[in-house]
């Protein structure tokens, strides 16, 4: 390593292709005029363009119009120098001066270890590498605390001791940072033989005591400066959005007082669990807060005008009439954010007790039937003795995936009948081919999902050893709060078919009754107009490994095969092509390793990106049109329909595992008849 590090122009190979070409001179289209390796720019331009679907006409032109670069603008950009690189782009970026600024001087706190699940522990000597970075994020969060809480005598935490409670949220996040490519080079010192001991944990542990060395540890960086600038951006993120928790939690004690705990004090903040769910908007995801008292508060990083119109919904029907009532969760609405009481999982005691859950359970079905929701898997749902509770909502009044970015007057298409039905609401018993081992199908349904089932894993072998290494292995999905037990053992579903099939009809006749006040302006429904839901584009697992394939070391020593990688969003236009236009949105949130996030409003046909960014008429109907539309078709005809839907799908239940028979095709040369 030099003696001026942070001089290299290595570490500008860290700029996407987006603002490498913001610099270009003359403008990104304009011709650069400057020498390139052209051997090299035409081998990874072969690389780019061999991706589905670049290889047809059109698409690729298209990609490079999206950053808006000509072909010649393109190649040269590929083939650029470092030096050239560097010298266009001008100063140090920010992330480049707060890396040399922490590695330049001694910060005055520590990251503190955290606690990691078990199997994780060995990643902590990783975090050597970026230690200085860890100590000065963690000095800047203890700082700004101290201005939080400066004057306040009824602080809901300990500001000695609440940005430890946080380092757990980070520590997750840079095992996937870091992982790959440390185990890569703790491969390589051992084959060049730089690894000291006599055993495989005493030559890991050499390894893990050599990143101490900054001059070592700014050498690994500088070969990936990809993920040098990612770590410092992550750090950043911590600070900001651990400082948001702490300021709401400030900021709404005497709402939460008053809501959760008004007869006692619970006390202060004494555990935080953090990174729950899908990361969205910088970083921000579900927290659990736990206080000494052992009260723990389920706080969310975003508007609750949803999840209080739900509560309302579920209120009115009880009001109504549809027994046994819902339980009504407590929540307290911050606008931005919001918190609801901690439900926990418990078995029933009584049959009697298991048919009530089942009961509601039919009424959900209707309830989301109407609202057009999706997404309720296992995860979302947690069976708190009789009464199933419900406890992410944000998929309601989805639209069909083939409708975006079409006009409503189109007609009908292949796959709206399944559409328009109760299975897509994810609560009814459906297998997925997709990543089941061949097992026959996946089934991860509200209702449905049982242990046992197994998915591919990235995962690590022989950690805390030279010899560690990452494989993929298949390994039990976790699942369990879902399905209620009868004082604790597990009973089928099938049993209970009656009971479901009862508060379907239920819920569905009585919404029938009132579809008139219903419909009406300013009813319960009407409720939900300026609710913010969520519109999934891709299976969020598509997403999911993207976010962990842009972290292996081959595409962070230079960030246009990291934005090579991420233009596999790119294979999805050819059969969508509304999808063009959302690309540039996606590849954002991933390069700030979010789940890319969508959403709409339910009396709006826009959608928006997670930063705002608004795609005006991208909806073919707004999700209040095609609710009122579908609960003026509620009635025995469609009744009759759904609830056959829900009978069948709960006997197919009997087929898992069982090859289903040949289906014998008798072809015809004439149609069949209207009979």
């Amino acid at each position: 390593m030099n003696e001026r590090p942070f001089e290299s122009p290595e570490w500008f190979r860290a700029l996407a292709l987006e603002e490498r070409a913001a610099s270009l001179w003359g403008g990104p289209g304009g011709d650069p005029g400057s020498p390139v390796d052209l051997e090299r720019a035409e081998h990874r331009e072969h690389r780019w363009r061999s991706q589905v679907p670049f290889s047809q006409d059109g698409f690729f032109a298209r990609r490079l119009a999206a950053d808006g670069l000509s072909a010649a603008s393109f190649r040269y950009l590929l083939g650029e120098p470092s030096e050239d690189l560097a010298r266009r782009a001008g100063e140090a970026p920010d992330w480049l001066a707060t890396l040399e600024g922490a590695f330049s001087t001694e910060a005055l706190d520590s990251y503190p270890a955290p606690s990691l699940p078990k199997g994780a522990h060995a990643h902590l000597a990783f975090f050597e590498v970026v230690r200085p970075l860890l100590d000065a994020g963690t000095s800047r969060l203890r700082r700004e605390i101290r201005k939080l809480a400066a004057g306040r005598e009824d602080l809901p935490f300990d500001p000695d001791t609440a940005a430890d409670l946080s380092a757990g949220s980070l520590a997750s996040r840079l095992i996937l940072l870091l992982g790959r490519t440390m185990v890569l080079e703790l491969n390589l010192a051992g084959r060049e033989g730089r690894l000291i001991g006599d055993t495989p944990e005493a030559r890991f542990q050499s390894f893990a005591t050599s990143l101490r060395d900054r001059e070592t540890a700014l050498g690994i960086l500088c070969q990936y400066p990809v993920l040098a600038r990612q770590v410092v951006e992550t750090v950043d993120r911590w600070v900001e959005v651990s400082l948001d928790f702490l300021r709401h939690l400030r900021d709404d004690a005497t709402a939460l007082r008053a809501t959760f705990f008004p007869d006692f004090d619970p006390g202060p903040l004494v555990r935080i669990e953090g990174g729950l769910g899908d990361s969205h908007r910088g970083g921000r995801s579900v927290v659990i807060a736990e206080l000494a008292s052992g009260l723990r508060l389920v706080y969310k990083p975003k508007p609750m005008r949803v999840e209080r119109a739900f509560q309302n919904l579920l209120a009115w029907v009880g009001e109504k009439g549809f027994a046994p009532a819902y339980r009504l969760l407590r929540m307290v609405n911050g606008g931005d954010h919001g918190w609801v009481e901690m439900v926990e999982a418990s078995p029933c005691s009584t049959r009697e007790e298991m048919e009530r859950f089942y009961r509601r359970q039919g009424g959900y079905l209707a309830l989301l039937y109407l609202l057009s929701a999706t997404d309720f898997h296992h995860e979302n749902l947690i069976a708190a003795g009789e009464h199933p509770v419900l406890v992410d909502l944000e998929a309601l009044f989805h639209p069909w995936a083939e409708d975006l970015g079409r006009a409503a007057e189109e007609g009908l298409r292949m796959g709206r009948p399944v559409f328009e039905t109760v299975l897509r609401t994810g609560l009814l018993p459906l297998r997925s081919r997709e990543g089941d081992g061949g097992q026959g199908g996946l089934d991860l349904s509200g209702l449905a999902a049982t242990a046992g089932q197994m998915a591919p894993v990235l995962m690590n072998e022989q950690a805390g050893t030279d010899a560690m290494r990452y494989v993929r292995r298949e390994l039990e999905i976790p699942v369990g709060q879902h399905r209620p037990t009868l004082q604790g053992a597990e009973v089928s579903l099938r049993e209970f078919l009656g009971p479901l099939l009862d508060g379907f009809t239920s819920m569905a006749r009585l919404l029938a009754e009132h579809r008139e006040e219903l419909a009406a302006p300013g009813s319960v429904l009407d409720a939900f107009a300026d609710s913010e839901v969520r519109v999934i584009l891709r299976p969020t697992r598509t997403y999911a490994t993207l976010l962990v394939e842009a972290q292996h070391p081959f595409v962070l020593g230079d960030a246009l095969d990291r934005d090579r990688l991420l233009d596999r969003l790119w294979e999805a236009v050819e059969e969508r092509p509304c999808m063009a236009g959302l690309v540039a949105a996606e590849r954002r949130d991933l390069l700030r390793g979010d789940v890319p996030l969508f959403t709409a409003r339910p009396d709006s046909r826009d959608l928006w990106a997670s930063d705002g960014e608004r795609f005006p008429g991208f909806l073919p109907f707004s999700g209040l049109e095609a609710a009122r539309e579908r609960l003026a078709r509620f009635g025995e005809e469609d009744l009759a329909r759904q609830a056959w839907i829900i009978h069948d799908s709960i006997e197919a239940l009997t087929l898992k595992g069982q090859d289903l028979p040949p289906y014998p095709l008798d072809p015809r040369t004439r149609g069949p008849s209207r009979e």
